[in-house]
C-alpha cells in the first residue's frame, strides 16, 4: 500500500524550447521538474482544452511554479560596498546577520563588506571575516577587514558609523561628545576623500545627532541629504512600549496579542539622548482590521502613563539596558539599523 506522504511530489512545467526531443530533468528540494516542449499542453492546462491562452498567462504559470518550489532566481543587478566602522564590536556582530541575509538591501544586490576598527583588533576582525565566509551568504561577494582609513572608505556606497568610545554605566551621551568628536572627524574626512560621491551615511555612535551634523559639515563635498543618524531605535522602542501597554488592557477587538507592528505614527522629537521627547499624540494601533487612535484606547486612568511615564521610559531605556547587561544595546540597535535602511 502506498504511503501518500512518502510519494514523490512532481510538478510538470512545459516550455517551448525549439527542439521537440529536448527534455531536461532537474531535481530540487524533493520536487522533480520536467521541462518539455509540449507547448500546446500548457495552454490547454491554463485555460481549458479548446480555449485560447495568452502568453502572459504562461509566464505567470511558470513564475508561480518556481516560487512554489523555491526556484525563482534573483539575478544580481549590482555590487554595493558597505562599510561598518567598529567592525569588531558587538553592534556590528549583531548587525551582520541582517546584512548578509539579503534582507536589508534585497536579494538582487551583492555586497562587498568593509569592516574597519582600531589597531589591535586585527585578530577579532579576522574572526568576524571567517564567520561571514562560513555563513555561506547568498549576497556577499567579499569581505575587507582593515585598520586603515583609506582601505576602509574607498568607493563605499554605504557607511554605517558605529565606531566610537563606548558608553559606560552611569555615562550620559553628552559625556561621549568630547571623546567621539575626534573619531567622527577622522571618519568624515575619509568619507570626503575616498568614498563614492553618492555614499549614504548613517551615524550610530553617540551622541548620534550631533556627530551626524559634524560629519556632514566635515565631508562638505558630499550631498547633505545623504547623512542621517539612528533615531529609529527610539522610534521602535516607543512602538513596542505602546503595544505592550495596549496588550495589557486586554481589549476585545485585539483578537490576540498586540505587537509593535500594529502601532504607527509615533514621533521622536529632539536628540538621541535623555532630552528627547517621544510623542504618541498621533499614534494609531491596528485593532479588528482598522486603525484606531491610541488616545481613544488609553483612558483617563492611563493618561498619566502616556504623557509622563512613557516619555521617561523611552528616554531612559538605553541606560536601563546598560545597567542590566553591563553593555549597551546591541540586538535592538542592529535591528533598528536594518529597519532604517530597509524602510
Amino acid at each position: 500500500m502506498k504511503n501518500p506522504q512518502a510519494e514523490e511530489k512532481r510538478v510538470l512545467v512545459y516550455e517551448h524550447v525549439g527542439n521537440p526531443t529536448n527534455t531536461d530533468e532537474i531535481s530540487l528540494n524533493g520536487l522533480t521538474i520536467y521541462l518539455a516542449s509540449t507547448f500546446s499542453f500548457v495552454l490547454a492546462q491554463l485555460q481549458g482544452v479548446g480555449t485560447r491562452a495568452e502568453p502572459n498567462n504562461l509566464t505567470k504559470y511558470r513564475t508561480d511554479v518556481r516560487r512554489m518550489i523555491g526556484r525563482e532566481e534573483h539575478a544580481p543587478t549590482c555590487v554595493k560596498r558597505v562599510l561598518i566602522t567598529g567592525g569588531a564590536g558587538q553592534i556590528a556582530y549583531a548587525l551582520l546577520p541582517h546584512l548578509i541575509s539579503g534582507r536589508v538591501f534585497g536579494p538582487q544586490v551583492r555586497l562587498m563588506v568593509h569592516l574597519l576598527d582600531i589597531d589591535g583588533t586585527e585578530n577579532a576582525l579576522r574572526g568576524v571575516q571567517m564567520e561571514i565566509e562560513d555563513a555561506a551568504s547568498p549576497v556577499v561577494v567579499g569581505v575587507v577587514t582593515t585598520t586603515d582609513l583609506r582601505v576602509a572608505f574607498t568607493d563605499v556606497d554605504y557607511a554605517i558609523l558605529l565606531g566610537g568610545f563606548p558608553r559606560l554605566p552611569g555615562m550620559e551621551r553628552k559625556e561621549l561628545l568630547a571623546k567621539n568628536v575626534e573619531i567622527i572627524t577622522m571618519h568624515a574626512a575619509a568619507l570626503d576623500e575616498y568614498a563614492s560621491r553618492a555614499v549614504k551615511v548613517l551615524v550610530v555612535a553617540n551622541p548620534a545627532n550631533t556627530l551626524a551634523l559634524i560629519a556632514k559639515k566635515r565631508a562638505a563635498s558630499l550631498p547633505a541629504e545623504n547623512f542621517s543618524c539612528l533615531t529609529r531605535l527610539d522610534h521602535d522602542r516607543l512602538r513596542g512600549m505602546i503595544a505592550k501597554k495596549i496588550d495589557s488592557l486586554k481589549i476585545p477587538d485585539a483578537h490576540g496579542a498586540v505587537t509593535a507592528m500594529q502601532v504607527r505614527n509615533v514621533i521622536i522629537w529632539g536628540n538621541h539622548s535623555s532630552t528627547q521627547v517621544p510623542s504618541a499624540a498621533k499614534a494609531q494601533v491596528r485593532l479588528g482590521g482598522r486603525w484606531v487612535p491610541v488616545l481613544d484606547i488609553i483612558g483617563d486612568e492611563e493618561a498619566v502613563w502616556l504623557h509622563d511615564e512613557l516619555v521617561t521610559q523611552v528616554q531612559q531605556r538605553g541606560a536601563e539596558i546598560l545597567a542590566a547587561r553591563k553593555l549597551s544595546s546591541a540586538l535592538s540597535a542592529a535591528q533598528a539599523i536594518a529597519n532604517h535602511f530597509k524602510d
